[in-house]
């Protein structure tokens, strides 16, 4: 909502008049330094966010499971063969040998 609102205010604020005489104003080119800035910090700045996310994922991963840890195994259908089997008009569910078991 605030950058419509800001969007709106601009385009009245800054649209052309009939007073105006048509001349562009003077043409300020930037900073070399100052846009080298605002390329390489946020560069930087996601290398660093994947390099800790990286070793943060792993982390979890390769720690071993608390010794009250619950094993879970979910059933999962494969769709493909359960769309095969309604597509031919056999809408029964598909046998215990079309689960894939994960662990």
């Amino acid at each position: 909502m605030a950058v419509s609102g800001l969007l709106v205010y601009t385009v009245i604020r800054f649209r052309v008049r009939p007073q105006d005489d048509g001349r562009e104003p003077p043409q300020i080119y930037g900073s070399n330094q100052i846009e080298l800035a605002w390329t390489v910090l946020p560069t930087l700045i996601v290398f660093v966010l994947i390099l800790v996310t990286t070793r943060t994922i792993a982390d979890v991963q390769n720690a071993p499971p608390p010794a009250d840890a619950l094993h879970v195994t979910v059933g999962v259908i494969l769709l493909v063969l359960v769309l095969i089997l309604s597509l031919r008009g056999d809408v029964r569910l598909a046998h215990a040998e079309h689960l894939e078991m994960i662990s």
